[in-house]
């Protein structure tokens, strides 16, 4: 029997929202079981830096062809194709013993999940009036912080009682409900009939003007600081905090739940004070440049207060990151482009983290965590700057 097809735009969002809740889970959980890992032996931190890095940069690449193809192909089979292969390479992640097993298997599972965000923006670029685009990015943007609280809370407090691998098996599971929603996406996952010309000369003149070179610039900063904290968090409170695992795993979510203000924020500004992109954008890096060099200046006295400076920096790059992820692809969906500039963007945030996460982390083991910090605030600073250049512009 063949699955019932959707019609209703709020039944196409949720399973949109339920599939990448569970992209998220296989890949999130390499975070709450690192810090195992280490303990054990498994990898040391320039070992787990490389493993971060390479799924990065997989990742970016996998995006920028994925998400070229997902504005051409079928987006429900290549969604369903992703999720089957990446449940797959979480089983054998969990399952493997030596140090390049795992960052092979781990590397493959970058590409599978870029199979998922230009295909599912490109599905929901159909049923999203151009005005909400801010409210529909922030509400499916909320996935990434449910998988990674039901990864870090669920499975990190599972870790008590079970040995790291089990944070690879229990993903694998969670695929199972989703690929059979996927199917239901097929009313809606067929490509545009645009003119593959037209749309070709389309590209051409965005990826020219000097407004989407600044987004790219600010997508470089938020990659770096986003997909750093969310490596590393779990690390961090071990080793500044002597977080015991237990404690590791109820910060984490709440960390996470700090978090999903930062996305929340984008649908409020957007609706409520009429903020434009480039506006909300300056907000979010200049309150992570604050956050960030408090961080550093905290110098790990007091867990509850670093734990919510790591919750605001966090949250403002999640905030950022659906402004530029979310929002912005969104608004190329009548032009055919949706998935096309979610794929280079994602390409850029993803290939920036995972060289900063290699090129920062022997700064860990020599200078230590509040260098690091250091740098970061450095970083958001430059971000802010940039905000500000992008905000002199015409509207993003």
């Amino acid at each position: 029997m063949a699955p019932r097809r959707l019609k209703r735009p709020s039944e196409i969002f949720w399973v949109c929202w339920f599939t990448y809740f569970t992209a998220y889970l296989c890949r999130s959980n390499f975070s709450i079981a690192l810090p195992e890992m280490i303990e054990e032996g498994v990898v040391d931190y320039v070992q787990a830096a490389m493993i971060g890095s390479v799924f990065y940069w997989v990742y970016a690449f996998g995006q920028l062809i994925n998400g070229r193809l997902g504005d051409k192909l079928d987006s429900s089979k290549m969604v369903g194709a992703g999720l089957t292969l990446s449940a797959v390479l979480n089983l054998v992640t969990g399952s493997v013993r030596e140090y390049f097993q795992i960052l092979g298997a781990w590397s493959v599972n970058a590409f599978a999940l870029s199979m998922l965000w230009g295909p599912i923006m490109r599905v929901l670029s159909h049923v999203t009036p151009q005005e909400a685009r801010g409210r529909t990015a922030s509400k499916i943007s909320t996935s990434m912080i449910a998988g990674y609280i039901a990864s870090w809370g669920g499975i990190g407090w599972l870790l008590r009682f079970s040995s790291w691998r089990l944070a690879f098996w229990l993903p694998s599971a969670a695929v199972v409900p989703a690929l059979t929603l996927v199917k239901r996406l097929r009313t809606v996952s067929k490509p545009l009939e645009v003119s593959h010309t037209h749309v070709k000369d389309e590209i051409r003149v965005v990826f020219k003007d000097l407004r989407f070179h600044l987004l790219i610039g600010l997508t470089v900063f938020q990659g770096i600081l986003r997909n750093a904290l969310m490596l590393w968090i779990p690390v961090l409170l071990r080793d500044v905090y002597s977080a015991s695992p237990n404690l590791i795993a109820s910060s984490s979510v709440l960390i996470q739940l700090i978090a999903f203000v930062g996305i929340s924020t984008v649908g409020i500004l957007e609706k409520k004070a009429n903020l434009r992109d480039s506006s909300q954008l300056i907000v979010f890096f200049l309150l992570s440049t604050i956050s960030l060099v408090g961080l550093s200046v905290e110098k790990g006295g007091n867990l509850l207060i670093g734990g919510g400076l790591l919750g605001v920096s966090l949250a403002t790059m999640y905030g950022a990151n659906t402004v530029l992820l979310g929002s912005v692809p969104l608004s190329f969906g009548n032009k055919g482009m949706a998935s096309t500039v979610a794929g280079a963007l994602d390409f850029v945030s993803y290939a920036a983290g995972g060289t900063a996460i290699i090129a920062l982390s022997p700064i860990i083991e020599e200078a230590g965590w509040h260098a690091i910090e250091l740098i970061w605030g450095v970083i958001a600073l430059m971000g802010t700057v940039t905000a500000l250049f992008l905000n002199l512009s015409r509207n993003v």
